[in-house]
């Protein structure tokens, strides 16, 4: 293997170990953006970017949360190995494979946590890009009175139709006709 490092194999394993999560997380994230977008197509990009980066931290950790668990669940055999031979957890967390797998987990964390605010940004602009936004008027919140006028009314009504679709059960009609005098 002439020509070949060592550190870049690693780095190449590495790189490759992380591509399954990052493409699912961009993807995922990508999606989330232009639903949030198709929900609501007045928002500007700013407002769907941190939509969006809402969304992309539950993203992040559920995927680092994942290759954590693959690779310690890829390292559980190494560890067993290193259990029966008698070894101090000093020395099997200082060991080269471990070390390996620690730095695994690292570097793909890495790119997922750096991947989701850039997706969320390059969607926001694609697709917010052509669209006119005019400036949002607030909307107008009724006053405390006249919500609570609202609301009573809407009690009223309510409890005018459940006096009026209210019929004893047949067991109540005959305790009622039998009360009677």
């Amino acid at each position: 293997m002439a020509g070949w490092s060592l550190s870049g194999v690693v780095l190449a394993g590495v790189v490759i170990g992380s591509l399954g999560a990052l493409n699912d997380v961009t993807v995922t994230q990508a999606s989330s953006v232009w639903e949030l977008h198709a929900v609501n197509p007045a928002l500007r990009a700013v407002d769907l970017y941190r939509s969006g980066m809402r969304i992309g931290r539950d993203h992040i950790a559920s995927t680092v949360y994942t290759l954590v668990f693959a690779y310690a669940g890829a390292s559980l055999p190494l560890l067993i190995l290193f259990t029966l031979a008698d070894r101090r957890v000093g020395d099997i967390l200082t060991s080269e494979v471990v070390a390996e797998e620690i730095v695994r987990t690292l570097v793909g964390s890495i790119g997922l946590v750096a991947s989701v605010p850039l997706t969320t940004a390059l969607a926001s602009a694609v697709v917010t890009r052509g669209v006119q936004h005019t400036k949002r008027a607030r909307p107008r919140l009724p006053s405390p009175r006249a919500a609570g006028e609202r609301l009573a009314l809407r009690l009223q009504r309510r409890a005018r139709r459940r006096q009026d679709e209210w019929r004893p059960s047949r067991g109540e009609r005959e305790f009622w006709d039998e009360s009677e005098p």
